[in-house]
């Protein structure tokens, strides 16, 4: 992770919380949440062994062997006693990180979930809008070219419905466009635009219904259409 996603995923954390890094790769983000004093303890996890070595590695540098605590394990597994009210899972796929708060005994209220799915954003709004949670915000990073939803979520346990184009392009981001146009989200809403094509194409050259893909496909070109060519990042 880059320090632009870093910071971004930090920025959500509710200062002073218990927090939980899921998948701490080389723990910077653990680090970088003490070092800034938005959270008072941090909960370092991953699945693999040797990531988490290099993670201890990195906070005995830093001399935060105190604040933050390194687990072995998979996900959210073995944590439910901790008093964690924040958790951050970034870098994975949208549906493994749905997965995670499935299994997690996590999904109760006062906790806030920030989510950074490298792929399949859609599906992962779509379970967290049907399993009790809400959408708080989202907004958008950069790396490598490439540009990536941060999805925040608190459990309220009242199940939603998202329309194609929310569950796609994030309700947040469809609310926030106007108010806070992003020199992300036009390219950001191409990439769907081009993968919603593929999709049609795909679908009208097996002779299928496509009447639904293709109203999906003609909102968000006008979606675009209706974007300013400049503007501020969200």
């Amino acid at each position: 992770m880059n320090d632009n996603r870093l910071n971004a995923l930090a920025s959500f954390v509710r200062v002073g919380t218990v927090a939980a890094d899921v998948g701490t790769d080389h723990g910077k983000l653990a680090v970088l949440l003490i070092r800034d004093r938005q959270a008072a303890h941090v909960y370092a996890t991953d699945i693999n062994e040797k990531p988490l070595q290099k993670a201890k590695q990195f906070i005995a540098l830093t001399n935060l062997t105190q604040q933050i605590t390194p687990i072995l394990t998979d996900g959210l597994t073995g944590l439910s006693h901790l008093p964690i009210r924040d958790i951050v899972i970034a870098g994975m796929g949208g549906e493994l990180i749905a997965q995670i708060i499935e299994n997690s005994d996590f999904c109760k209220s006062g906790v806030r979930f920030v989510l950074q799915p490298m792929s399949r954003p859609e599906a992962l709004r779509l379970y967290l809008a049907q399993n009790g949670f809400f959408f708080v915000d989202e907004t958008l990073v950069e790396e490598n070219g490439r540009v990536y939803p941060i999805i925040v979520a608190e459990f309220d346990g009242q199940n939603r419905t998202l329309s194609p184009l929310e569950r796609l392009v994030g309700p947040c981001l469809l609310q926030k466009r106007s108010e806070q146009p992003s020199s992300l989200f036009r390219p950001y809403l191409q990439s769907k635009i081009n993968n919603q094509k593929k999709v049609l194409e795909g679908r009208l050259s097996q002779g299928l219904d496509a009447s639904d893909d293709k109203r999906l496909s003609d909102a968000l070109e006008a979606l675009l259409s209706e974007l300013p060519s400049g503007g501020h990042r969200l």
